[in-house]
């Protein structure tokens, strides 16, 4: 790992994993502590393209960061065995790292699972769990917002923003052995929560205006914040951001319910808004997975639609999920599935599964009595959803493979 690398976040405590935009290339340095040699399965991806092979570099007590030969990725998963007693760094080729579909409340670092959310004085609040630990209590991190804080993992750091009353956008970073840097505006007037995510090295901020045009901030090391510019367009909601490989797609829903696509491509540059149909009611949410980009949005009777796009094929057009929800669809992975979270009018959350060769699972309920859209994210083998209950409560609910659903249980917290 050279300097310059971008650090990723895993769900492997044993694990570090890094990222070089420039020459395309990931690093995992996994160790094995124990005693016996281990057998891991590393799931790539989360990455728009991977190398088809991975050479390793090991040492332990007869090698000195010896190279070994070449381990095949197939299907997207690096599956090797790690000696007793040794580190082993994978280096990966011709990679390239989409990040995550968009910063949000619940955000992995490192191993942990950090939640974010703000009270009704606009206070930022924290509840952070460290495995073996468990969750640290809430703690607050100072603000004044007027929208839902997100967060997200950029190099070592962890950053948060929101807008503020006014519709300023504000950041405050975390940084390993300094803490917080305080809250600190980064300009602009924007109508709803900023949407933050990765793009290479850089970070890109996008945010709707009030006269519905889409604005965007960029961060790239080096040359700090470009000031926030107008992507134009006309949309009602808060636009949808997801990196696919060397293209950077932004979605949005208009008047009339139909979505609405501006794409980005380096060399040369925004190709202005243009129609993919449709007829939702609220956002859309976009989600990279297995080398396609997939939208979800609800319409006024509350059916789910999704549209795909595949690389050479296009936009397979709106197709029905059914269900019948209120809020926003959440989408996730876990593993090989992709998994869709939303809350019923009752409060309950419902969630559908897709699972390759097998299809969608169909709408399910998971239970519970929420107010907001449900987040669901990855913890290492179990998957945790968070929801806010009308009372200010935030609940979680915890899968596990062979055992099923925790059930719903409070993680307290006095949030708006």
């Amino acid at each position: 790992v050279h300097p310059g690398y971008v650090m990723i976040g895993n769900s492997d405590p044993d694990t570090f994993t890094a990222y070089d935009p420039a020459s395309g290339t990931a690093v995992l340095v996994a160790t094995n502590p124990g005693t016996a040699a281990e057998q891991v399965d590393y799931d790539l991806t989360g990455f728009a393209t991977v190398g088809a092979t991975a050479t390793p570099y090991r040492t332990d007590a007869t090698d000195d960061l010896a190279q070994q030969a070449a381990v095949g990725v197939t299907g997207g998963h690096l599956s090797v065995s790690l000696p007793a007693q040794s580190v082993t760094t994978y280096v990966l080729s011709n990679t390239t790292f989409s990040g995550t579909t968009a910063a949000g409340p619940v955000t992995p670092y490192g191993s942990q699972t950090q939640v974010f959310g703000k009270d009704a004085s606009g206070a930022v609040w924290a509840d952070v769990n460290t495995p073996g630990q468990g969750w640290s209590g809430w703690r607050g991190i100072g603000g004044d917002l007027a929208g839902e804080p997100v967060a997200f993992q950029y190099g070592t750091q962890l950053e948060v923003f929101g807008r503020t009353p006014t519709g300023t956008t504000e950041t405050d970073v975390y940084t390993p052995g300094t803490g917080w840097s305080g809250w600190q505006s980064l300009g602009g007037t924007i109508a709803g929560d900023p949407v933050v995510t990765r793009y290479g090295s850089q970070v890109q901020v996008f945010g709707e205006a009030a006269n519905g045009s889409t604005y965007s901030d960029v961060y790239t090391p080096g040359t700090g914040w470009s000031g926030w510019q107008s992507l134009g367009g006309t949309i009602v909601g808060d636009p949808a951001v997801v990196s696919d490989g060397q293209l950077m797609r932004v979605y949005g829903v208009v008047a009339g319910g139909g979505v609405w696509t501006d794409v980005y491509t380096p060399g040369v540059g925004w190709s202005g808004w243009q129609s993919l149909g449709g007829s939702l009611t609220g956002g859309v949410s976009a989600v990279r997975y297995d080398g396609q980009v997939e939208l979800f949005g609800r319409n006024s009777a509350g059916t789910v639609f999704s549209d795909v796009h595949t690389s050479g094929r296009g936009w397979s057009g709106w197709q029905s999920l059914g269900g019948t929800v209120a809020g926003a669809v959440s989408p996730a992975r876990y593993g090989s599935q992709l998994e869709l979270y939303a809350r019923a009018t009752s409060g309950s959350t419902w969630s559908d599964v897709y699972t390759p060769g097998s299809g969608w699972s169909g709408w399910n309920s998971i239970g519970g009595t929420i107010v907001d859209d449900p987040v669901g994210i990855r913890s290492g083998d179990q998957f945790d959803v968070f929801g806010r209950a009308a009372g200010g409560t935030t609940y979680t609910d915890t899968y596990t493979q062979g055992s099923g659903w925790s059930g719903w249980q409070s993680m307290s917290g006095d949030l708006s």
